[in-house]
C-alpha cells in the first residue's frame, strides 16, 4: 500500500502528505473528487476502480481529493448528510456490483473528518484470490497497472482464468499425493494403523516458484512452530524429523507408530494428522468425535495461520480436511436429524477459503465441521438447513 498503515491508524494528515508530496495516481492509488451513486456512470467508476484493486494486488481508492491527471490538488472532502447511511449504500453497491461478488473481508472503509458535514473517505481493497471479478453495470473485467485501472483484454483473462485453474488442480494434486502416502504407508515416519484424520492448510502461492520459509522455526526447538491438530497443548518430548521438503514434528516413538504429528513443508503447507477422535467401541458404534474435531480445530488453526504470517505467506490459505482408514465409522452427534451414514475411506472434504489471517475462525470451523456431519450423512448444528 502507498499509505503504510493499516485503515484504522490513517489520518486527514496522512492524506495531505500524499497532497503535499504530490504522490501521483497508480498502481495501487486512485483519487475521486466525488461520487454519486444516483447516476449509473459514478456507481461504473466506483465499481471499476474497486475490482481493478481486487484484481491486482489491492490499493486505496481516495474520495473527496480532486486531481490533476493524477496528482492530487487539496483535501476537499465531500458533504454528507448521513453518514452510515452513505457509507452503507457504498458498501452494498460495492457487494453487490461485482460478480462473483465481493466478500466483506476483502475492502473496509475509513471516513476522515474535513470540516462541518464535508468527509473524506479512504475505501481500502485487498488483493482477491477469485479468479477475477466483473463490474456487473458494463460487464468489464479491469485490472491496475502505473496509469491506474485499465479494462482487460480476451487474452488477459484467460490467462488469469488458467492461473485460477492451475491452482485447483495443484491442490487437488498436494492432496491425492499425501493421501496416497498415508493410503500405502509411505510417510515419513511410520503412523498408527488405523483411522486418521488429516488436515492440510495450503496457501493459494504454496506452488509458485520461490515460495520458502525457513524450515528452523517449524522445528520442534521453535516457540512459533505450527501446533499439532489437538484441543489442548501437548507437553514435552517433541522430536522432529527433516525430509527435503518438509520437516516433522512428533511426540512418541516412531517405530510403534505415531498418533499425531504436524508437517510443514518449504512452501508453506501444513500437514496436521491425528488418530485421537476415533472411539472403536463394540462393534458397530465405531464413532468419529466431531466435539473433539471442533475443539482441536479451534485451539490449532489460529496458531498454524500466525505461523504462515510470521514467514511473511499471503492469505488467502485452503483448509481442507481428510479421512482416511475409517471404513464403517459413524460421525458422532448429540442429534440425529436422519439416518446416519457409515464412512467409507479415503473421503476427500471440500477446501475452505480463509481469506485473511483476522477471518473468523469460527465461520472456518463452522464450515470445515458442516463437512464431517455431511460426511456422515447428517446436517450440522450449524447448518441452514438444521436451523
Amino acid at each position: 500500500m502507498i499509505i503504510e498503515k493499516s485503515l484504522e491508524d490513517i489520518a486527514l494528515d496522512d492524506i495531505q502528505q500524499l497532497v503535499d508530496e504530490k504522490v501521483q495516481e497508480g498502481k495501487e492509488i486512485e483519487y475521486k473528487e466525488f461520487l454519486d451513486l444516483d447516476k449509473d456512470d459514478h456507481k461504473e467508476t466506483l465499481l471499476g476502480e474497486v475490482t481493478s484493486f481486487a484484481n491486482a494486488r489491492g490499493g486505496d481508492l481516495i474520495i473527496g481529493v480532486p486531481d490533476d491527471q493524477g496528482t492530487p490538488r487539496h483535501v476537499g472532502g465531500i458533504p454528507v448528510e448521513n453518514l452510515d447511511s452513505t457509507i452503507e449504500r457504498w458498501s452494498n453497491t460495492i457487494r453487490r456490483g461485482a460478480d462473483p461478488k465481493l466478500p466483506p473481508s476483502i475492502f473496509d472503509i475509513k471516513e476522515l473528518h474535513v470540516e462541518d458535514d464535508r468527509y473524506v473517505f479512504v475505501i481500502r481493497v485487498k488483493q482477491s484470490w477469485y479468479p477475477l471479478h466483473r463490474v456487473t453495470y458494463n460487464n468489464k473485467f479491469y485490472g491496475r497497472g502505473p496509469s491506474g485501472k485499465f479494462p482487460l483484454d480476451t487474452g488477459e483473462i484467460q490467462r488469469r482464468m488458467l492461473e485460477a485453474e492451475r491452482f485447483v488442480d495443484d491442490l487437488e494434486e498436494f492432496r491425492d499425493e499425501q493421501v496416497a502416502e498415508f493410503e500405502a504407508g509411505d510417510t515419513p515416519l511410520p503412523v498408527f494403523d488405523g483411522p486418521k484424520l488429516v488436515l492440510h492448510l495450503v496457501p493459494v502461492g504454496a506452488f509458485s516458484p520461490g515460495q520458502k520459509i525457513d524450515r528452523r522455526t517449524a522445528g520442534a526447538m521453535s516457540k512459533i512452530r505450527p501446533r499439532m491438530l489437538a484441543s489442548r497443548p501437548a507437553s514435552g518430548g517433541f522430536t522432529d524429523n527433516y525430509t527435503v521438503d518438509s520437516v516433522m514434528v512428533h511426540q512418541g516413538v516412531p517405530d510403534e507408530g505415531l498418533y499425531e504429528y504436524v508437517r510443514t513443508f518449504s512452501g508453506g503447507m501444513i500437514e496436521t494428522f491425528t488418530a485421537w477422535p476415533f472411539n472403536p467401541m463394540d462393534e458397530g458404534s465405531a464413532v468419529l468425535d466431531v466435539d473433539m474435531v471442533r475443539e482441536a480445530l479451534e485451539f490449532t488453526l489460529p496458531r498454524q495461520l500466525q505461523y504462515l504470517d510470521s514467514q511473511d505467506i499471503d492469505p488467502p490459505v485452503y483448509a481442507c480436511i481428510s479421512i482416511l482408514g475409517a471404513d464403517g465409522y459413524r460421525v458422532g452427534a448429540g442429534f440425529t436429524r436422519r439416518q446416519q451414514r457409515a464412512l467409507e475411506s479415503p473421503m476427500q472434504l471440500p477446501e475452505v477459503m480463509i481469506e485473511s489471517y483476522d477471518a473468523d475462525l469460527e465461520e472456518v470451523c463452522d464450515q470445515l465441521v458442516e463437512y464431517l456431519y455431511n460426511a456422515g450423512g447428517q446436517t450440522g448444528p450449524n447448518s441452514q438447513v438444521y436451523e
